[in-house]
């Protein structure tokens, strides 16, 4: 017989286990093996107003160490938790691969954060946000088309195809980023 104790506990555990499943487990150092078998390892951790911080090397060379702000990651079910986390891809006319963290808001604003150790070794060389969906796939080696919804349509040095098929909807936008167009406005990162 269910008593209403039980119930209780349920109703908890329902709202408790989602909460637990938004957050990545802080310290696991996770290993990438890229293009010509470069090992690249990367971890994440919490940061003292418990953002996350990440760290990206290659043997002992640090390519990012960076804090990743208001950035939330989740998995599941919900409302674009399919498309956060931290992935490794190749851009055409680079040596370094690109780092690309999608995550959400506090708000639930979907963000992508491009990191280029050419760029920054500590900020993000590309930052995007959508209003309600931001999605990105790797259409062939070397290219990646991103698209997203909403005013956030300047990316310095990049061309973003906008379109607003519908009055009340946001505007739709689409890039396709074949080369490193953002470069154009930042230069190599001084040290």
């Amino acid at each position: 017989m269910i008593t209403t104790g039980s119930r209780l506990l349920v109703c908890l555990l329902a709202m408790v286990i989602p909460a637990s499943a938004e957050q990545p487990l802080s310290g696991k150092i996770h290993s990438t093996v890229f293009n010509a078998g470069r090992t690249l390892q990367w971890i994440l951790l919490r940061d003292r107003d418990m953002a996350w911080r990440l760290s990206v090397t290659e043997e002992h060379r640090i390519l990012i160490d960076a804090s990743l702000g208001d950035c939330r990651f989740c998995d599941g079910e919900e409302d674009g938790c399919a498309t956060t986390g931290v992935s490794f891809r190749s851009l055409k006319g680079i040596r370094d691969p690109v780092v690309i963290v999608a995550c959400q808001t506090a708000s639930r604003e979907p963000v992508l954060q491009l990191f280029d150790p050419a760029v920054s070794s500590s900020s993000p060389a590309m930052q995007i946000t959508g209003s309600y969906y931001l999605e990105w796939s790797t259409i062939e080696e070397g290219i990646i088309l991103i698209e997203w919804d909403g005013p956030d349509r300047i990316v310095p040095g990049c061309r973003v195809q906008s379109d607003n098929a519908f009055e009340m909807a946001p505007v739709q936008n689409r890039m396709l980023l074949d080369s490193p167009c953002y470069r154009r406005v930042q230069g190599p990162e001084r040290k």
